[in-house]
């Protein structure tokens, strides 16, 4: 290294800033040898990844509290020896490997990949996020919160938060919610998974599920040491009944998910009469088409009942915030359980978002919108004989097969066609339904693919489906220009989609403007030709042109008797110039310049 470097106090101070910062254990008396096989096994190791740049000599040497000349030495051997790289002005950096052989390293788990067109359930239209309206609350947010909420937040989550939501949950829900009772999570799992260890604390073992649900659901109370018992879901829901013996019980009454079946207000009944801990996993209560909301099952019985709720679905699952309304005889336990819970920065965003209008709206604008897919998957599904069940609410549907292999042959179908769609077997607990009744069929979230995609998607899934009219929706081309590049479009045929109805209106209020401006500048034209304010006057064409007199014509008193004639008379004058017949300095000059045609007949 340049001795100038330590001359220079303004190039040394930006020599200490400069390389990352390094973990180096030293260990030994050898300084020099221990550092040179520290900075060895970090490369090869993979620690140091290939073009990481290095702290200078002098940073380096400072940080481990040794000789400058020491770093150096050790740079220049490992710089030989080919594990570093060294450029003047660029300072030093691992030098590029060749990647190690396939199998000599254990294998990374690979990333999932992504379906082409994706109907499974359980999440939203990602593409639906409101960005603009999140990110104009998050910069408010955080142009006005105080200090002292960016601190360490209250376990229950900020107070801003659990008001807004006590308020919004009673007037939409109506859930009986005490903003202190109100406790922030970060999305249903967490939740659950600090409810199942609270209970398990308290002393329960076993807790019933309904028979079919979300597998991640019941692995993670199997994960806490809670005992599964599967309760019987029919057209009336899941039967309480069968839960007798149970500590808890965990239910989606608003909307069974997956079968879409609403609990029957007995087994409501039922449910608010029971004994023991009763969780209810209102997951997308918000979304109804057909039928009135059903209230929370919480309210019924507020001491008893844990109520769960997320912004999974009217928002995104990304955020990771939900919220547990806990009696409480159980709110300790279950915020001793929730210590880490979602960002205060989030949590406030949430909060303003909600008391301003924005969450309504964003719902309501949701619903509508997936509303119109489940009219046209119906319709879709309907046209081939079939019909689809569960779709009064929420954003998934069920299409009943009468056996399970029928329901196996056509998921692989779907998928030789790109399309990702699950069967009822995916979400079925244990190795069978407790009832005996072996249901099959597809459940097909409606609401997941993005509104470019949906079309290509449900005509897809009709031609994996069983059935001969299934060759009436085959994909149909779009015209040159639409649909995603690089593939051609489909759509179903005969079904217009909202893209093509913009396009028509676009067009048609194009056309109107055009005629409108065209009629404007056709009267604008006629009306400037029928008045002129300079008097009598010829054409190019020499055509007379009828004129109101000037009444304040300076010319001999036969200029207003004369007011039509063609051209000079003796010796008048037209615009100051001889022979053209108009007194001299009236109005501008004659559109032409030569003498006008005078016939001889009119004299």
């Amino acid at each position: 290294m340049s001795e100038t470097w330590a001359k220079d106090p303004a190039r040394a101070s930006r020599a200490e800033l400069s390389g990352a910062d390094l973990h180096l254990d030293l260990s030994g008396t050898r300084v020099r040898a221990g550092l040179e096989s520290t900075l060895r096994g970090a490369v090869r190791d993979g620690r140091l990844r290939p073009g990481t740049r290095l702290p200078s000599s002098r940073a380096l040497a400072a940080d481990l509290g040794i000789a400058r000349n020491t770093v150096a030495e050790v740079y220049s051997q490992l710089v030989a020896e080919g594990w570093l790289t060294a450029q003047t002005g660029s300072g030093t950096s691992v030098a590029p490997r060749r990647a190690p052989d396939p199998g000599t390293e254990a294998a990374a788990r690979p990333e999932m990949a992504m379906p082409r067109y994706d109907l499974r359930a359980g999440v939203p239209d990602l593409s639906a996020f409101p960005r603009r309206a999140w990110l104009a609350t998050a910069r408010k947010v955080l142009a006005t919160t105080p200090d002292h909420l960016l601190g360490y937040p209250d376990p229950r989550g900020v107070p801003e938060l659990r008001a807004a939501l006590a308020d919004y949950l009673a007037r939409a829900r109506g859930v009986t919610a005490d903003p202190a009772h109100i406790v922030i999570c970060a999305g249903f799992a967490h939740g659950l998974s600090g409810i199942s260890r609270a209970l398990r604390s308290a002393g329960a073992s076993t807790l019933a599920v309904e028979a079919y649900g979300h597998q991640a659901h019941r692995d993670i109370a199997a994960g806490q040491g809670l005992r599964l018992r599967p309760l019987p879901v029919d057209e009336m829901g899941a039967v309480i009944g069968e839960a007798a013996g149970a500590d808890a019980v965990l239910l989606t009454p608003a909307h069974q998910f997956p079968l879409g079946v609403t609990l029957h207000p007995r087994r409501r009944r039922e449910a608010a009469d029971w004994g023991g801990v009763v969780i209810e996993d209102d997951y997308d209560g918000e979304f109804r088409y057909d039928r009135q909301p059903v209230g929370a099952l919480q309210t019924l019985a507020p001491d008893h009942v844990i109520y769960a709720g997320t912004a999974s679905k009217s928002l995104a699952p990304g955020l990771r915030l939900g919220w547990l309304v806990v009696p409480p005889r159980l709110l300790d336990a279950v915020t001793a359980e929730l210590a880490a819970g979602p960002s205060a920065l989030d949590q406030l965003t949430l909060a303003d978002f909600i008391t301003t209008g924005g969450y309504d709206r964003q719902i309501r604008r949701a619903r509508l919108a997936y509303r119109r897919r489940r009219d046209r998957l119906a319709a879709a599904l309907r046209r081939q004989g079939l019909h689809v069940t569960g779709i009064a609410a929420g954003l998934q549907a069920v299409l009943e097969f009468s056996r399970t292999d029928l329901e196996r042959a056509v998921v692989a179908r779907a998928s030789q066609h790109g399309v990702a769609v699950d069967g009822l077997e995916r979400y079925r607990a244990g190795d069978g339904p407790p009832a005996g009744d072996d249901l099959a069929g597809l459940v097909i979230g409606y609401g997941r693919p993005p509104e470019h995609a949906f079309t290509t998607a449900l005509a897809r899934l009709c031609a994996a489906l069983p059935g001969e009219p299934a060759a009436r929706l085959l994909p149909v081309p779009y015209p040159r220009g639409h649909g995603e590049p690089g593939r051609p479009a489909v759509r179903i045929e005969g079904v217009m989609t909202i893209k093509d109805s913009v396009i028509i209106g676009v067009a048609a209020i194009c056309v109107f403007v055009a005629v409108l401006v065209l009629v404007l500048r056709m009267s604008a034209q006629r009306r400037a030709a029928s008045t002129n304010p300079y008097g009598p006057r010829m054409h190019r064409d020499r055509r007379p042109v009828l004129t109101a007199t000037p009444t304040h014509s300076r010319g001999p008193g036969r200029w207003e008797e004369r007011a039509t004639s063609f051209g000079p008379h003796e010796d008048e004058e037209y615009g100051g110039a001889a022979g053209y017949g108009r007194p001299a300095g009236y109005g501008p000059p004659p559109l032409w310049t030569e003498p006008p045609y005078d016939p001889p007949g009119w004299r």
